[in-house]
């Protein structure tokens, strides 16, 4: 029976050792970004600004903001009226980054990037992961957009249109759902 418990100790210490050692910090716009992460902690650590449903948002600037990525799951944002505390248990899978749309921004930004991780951003092409019941065009299922993968659980990808340049950290997503984020909060 004792060393049944020693052995369930150990077991417990080492899988806290790797759930620390797995926990990334990305530093950016002046704060420490964190994955894994809940909703609830990333509010609070960044003193995020909520508005319903499922939209937690911080503005730096006029100009500025970053807005949180939570995990959703069926039902999460049927109230439109839900409270700010009723997606805190969910898992966060990025943090969008928005700025003005103006060229020295975008190639400031990613020579930044690609200067603190060492790597090159790449053009990545895929298919779009489409949840059932979504009909698209062909053509809308497809995506390009240049992604630079730090490790195997984050990347970063770079977009910049008309009217925005958007920095998105992407944690533990498969190519197919990082095209479905990416192509989310481009516009205003």
């Amino acid at each position: 029976m004792l060393i049944k418990f020693i052995y369930i100790v150990l077991i417990c210490a080492s899988c806290s050792f790797f759930s620390k050692k797995e926990t990334q910090v990305v530093e950016f716009a002046g704060e420490n970004w964190e994955f894994p992460s809940t909703v609830g902690k990333a509010v609070i650590d960044h003193k995020l600004d909520y508005k319903p449903p499922a939209f937690y948002y911080k503005n730096f600037n006029e100009d500025t903001e970053v807005i949180l990525s939570p995990n959703l799951g069926f039902g999460d944002v049927d109230n439109e009226y839900q409270p700010k505390e009723s997606l805190y248990g969910n898992t966060v899978n990025g943090y969008i980054f928005r700025f003005p749309s103006k060229q020295e921004t975008y190639d400031s930004l990613r020579t930044l990037l690609e200067t603190r991780y060492n790597k090159k951003f790449i053009l990545t092409k895929g298919v779009k992961d489409i949840p059932a019941g979504i009909t698209m065009n062909e053509d809308q299922k497809n995506f390009a957009y240049d992604f630079l993968t730090v490790n195997n659980k984050l990347t970063i990808g770079i977009h910049k249109n008309v009217n925005r340049v958007v920095v998105r950290y992407m944690y533990d997503l498969s190519l197919e759902k990082m095209g479905v984020k990416m192509s989310n909060y481009l516009n205003d």
